[in-house]
């Protein structure tokens, strides 16, 4: 016991499990889709953007087409 009346809680054991668990369903994701949802998120959010109007984002509704409207830049 800690002074003051605390206890301290251990929270090792139960910080590994979780650990295990987000490992055993981060193995488990589909990467691409995980991906993919990222983008439209990111690109429905600029839409109303300078550049975003320029690429036309609001039409963007998959890889295939952002990366035809979107010039890779260096």
């Amino acid at each position: 016991m800690q002074s003051g009346g605390s206890s301290l809680f251990d929270a090792t054991a139960m910080l590994r499990g979780y650990a295990a668990f987000r490992t055993a369903a981060l193995s488990l994701s589909d990467a691409a889709s995980a991906q993919a949802v990222l983008l439209q998120g990111l690109v429905r959010h600029a839409a109303a953007t300078r550049f975003g109007r320029e690429h036309d984002f609001s039409a963007i509704t998959d890889v295939e087409t952002y990366q035809a409207r979107v010039p890779v830049r260096t």
